[in-house]
C-alpha cells in the first residue's frame, strides 16, 4: 500500500467556473492552478480541484511519500 499525504483547502466563498479554468490553461493571468499540478505531478501527486460558481471551492493536493506515483482519480484538475 502506497503511503501518502493529503492536503484539502476550502472555502465557502464565490467559487468559479472550471470549463473557464480549463478553457484558460496555458495562458497568461491565470492563477497558478495549472503550474502547481505540473510540480505536483513532477513528483507522483496529483491536483483535484472542485467549484461551482455560488459553491465555493475545494482543492485537494496529493503527493506520495514512497515516491509512488499515485493514481489519478479523474484527470486531476478539474474533477467535478
Amino acid at each position: 500500500e502506497s503511503r501518502q499525504v493529503e492536503l484539502m483547502v476550502s472555502d465557502e466563498g464565490a467559487g468559479f467556473d472550471i470549463a473557464r479554468l480549463r478553457a484558460r490553461e496555458g495562458k497568461a493571468g491565470g492563477i497558478g492552478l495549472f503550474s502547481l499540478r505540473e510540480r505536483l505531478e513532477a513528483l507522483g501527486g496529483q491536483l483535484r480541484v472542485e467549484s461551482g460558481l455560488g459553491l465555493g471551492s475545494r482543492f485537494t493536493l496529493t503527493l506520495p511519500l514512497d515516491g509512488q506515483p499515485i493514481r489519478r482519480e479523474n484527470g486531476g484538475l478539474p474533477s467535478a
